[in-house]
């Protein structure tokens, strides 16, 4: 479900008026960069609060996640489940923006940057974390004291498949991963903006929308920074990185063999 950032609500009937935020989809561009993390800490507390839960759920539309796999969100150690619910920030002048949970998911694995607009809102709120900010929710038709009264959609870490911990993805955008290295220095992205990302794997993966094969570039988070499209697994493989790493030196490890 795609709306532009800072449109206006019309997702699901609202007795307010609200302003959209990290819709994202398929298809449909968005500005990508870096978020302060002050930010980042005071977006994760209203994730306490869900409002507008739904019984499915919606899934990246950029990661293949599995069938009936419920996307989850880690953020300072904390893994939530996401995707069924939305949050609600006000800014100024009573404006309220109504939020996609998987807003985190979009930000740490693909660079999603909200508008300034929401982030300084953000920031300038006060913290959510208080009995006012809960009645507030609690006083929409969407908040449900079911959903409130406690930490709901906090992920018990202990009942995850411990399988999954620390291994590479299975999957980078849709792509199934082949080969990968282990974790080191590959050389450098510098995008327009000037910012920087260090290189700490490579991953050779294969999609389904064409016959060739992606060398993928990730960050330490397994985020793609950069990608290239090559006929074979060993041109990947011979690949000059960024950095010039030689590819003799490089340590592939094979899917297969997990």
């Amino acid at each position: 479900m795609y709306f532009k950032d800072l449109t206006p609500y019309k997702y699901r009937e609202s007795e307010i008026e609200m302003k959209n935020v990290a819709w994202l989809e398929k298809g449909h561009s968005f500005i990508k960069g870096k978020v302060p993390g002050e930010f980042k800490d005071m977006l994760w507390k209203y994730m306490l609060y869900p409002v507008s839960v739904c019984r499915g759920f919606q899934k990246c539309p950029f990661c293949s996640l599995g069938e009936n796999k419920i996307p989850m969100t880690t953020y300072n150690g904390q893994t939530r489940s996401v995707g069924y619910y939305e949050l609600r920030v006000w800014g100024k002048g009573n404006t309220i923006y109504a939020v996609t949970s998987l807003i985190f998911h979009y930000m740490e694995s693909h660079r999603y940057q909200p508008p300034k607009e929401f982030i300084e809102a953000v920031m300038n709120s006060d913290d959510p974390d208080n009995d006012e900010y809960y009645n507030k929710v609690l006083s929409l038709k969407q908040g449900h004291d079911f959903w409130l009264k406690t930490d709901r959609t906090l992920v018990d870490e202990s009942e995850m498949d411990k399988k999954s911990t620390g291994s590479f993805p299975n999957t980078l955008n849709t792509s199934k991963v082949l080969f990968y290295t282990p974790k080191g220095n590959y050389g450098r992205v510098i995008y327009d903006d000037g910012t920087k990302e260090r290189i700490s794997y490579l991953a050779i993966c294969k999609s389904d929308l064409n016959s060739g094969f992606y060398l993928y570039k990730c960050n330490k988070k397994y985020q793609i920074e950069s990608e290239d499209l090559f006929n074979s697994i060993d041109e990947c493989m011979k690949a000059k990185t960024v950095g010039g790493t030689d590819p003799e030196e490089i340590a592939w490890i094979s899917k297969n063999d997990e």
